[in-house]
């Protein structure tokens, strides 16, 4: 049971990676990604088709643990317990319009790497009153709406807060994300290990 809850908490750290598609000239498929604190290293799996998105918390065998199904046409987020056939409405709310930015300092510099056969740049958001930096290593390549669904999870994790502070990322996600501090002290760091292509997927996604 508390592993269950504990993957519903987490949902903020899901929401800065998992892109949304729109049709069907965007991406579906698989991605697996790597969460990694000084305390934990966690797994997740996301399966993408169309505008529903399923995803999975993983052990370190990729077994699963627990998982959510998401979709965007009807703004609905449902948390899963297979095992103790449980499940949990996850509430949506209206993003804050209000939110003051003055504190965030966006750089997109043109430093770029391969992650996955996709070319990324490096996109830096700073917030001196919080004493953080986190680098997006971020690509265009048939991914879409990762913002407007950022804006639908509306959550308080600082690494959507400061993803969505940058401007002109509609058509972009993030395939690394690196959370330091100001004098480059490293926090945390979520980043993709696979992508696959696929056209079909199981009822549940």
């Amino acid at each position: 049971m508390q592993t269950f809850f504990r993957f519903i908490f987490l949902i903020p750290l899901l929401s800065i990676i998992i892109p949304v598609f729109c049709n069907a000239q965007n991406f579906e498929g698989e991605i697996v990604f790597i969460k990694e604190t000084k305390q934990d290293t966690t797994y997740y799996a996301y399966k993408i088709k169309g505008n529903k998105l399923r995803i999975e918390e993983l052990d370190q065998k990729l077994q699963l643990i627990n998982y959510m199904l998401v979709d965007i046409s009807a703004k609905s987020v449902i948390a899963l317990n297979t095992k103790r056939k449980l499940y949990v409405e996850i509430p949506v709310r209206s993003i804050e319009s209000n939110n003051d930015t003055s504190n965030y300092k966006v750089i997109k510099t043109d430093n770029y790497k391969s992650i996955k056969g996709f070319k990324c740049y490096q996109w830096r958001v700073q917030n001196k009153k919080e004493d953080t930096e986190i680098a997006f290593w971020v690509s265009n390549q048939n991914f879409h709406n990762f913002s407007d669904f950022l804006k639908l999870l509306n959550r308080d994790e600082k690494s959507s807060v400061y993803y969505l502070q940058i401007p002109d990322s509609q058509e972009f996600f993030p395939l690394l994300s690196e959370e330091r501090s100001l004098l480059r002290e490293w926090r945390m760091c979520l980043k993709v290990v696979n992508i696959e292509k696929k056209t079909s997927f199981a009822k549940s996604v």
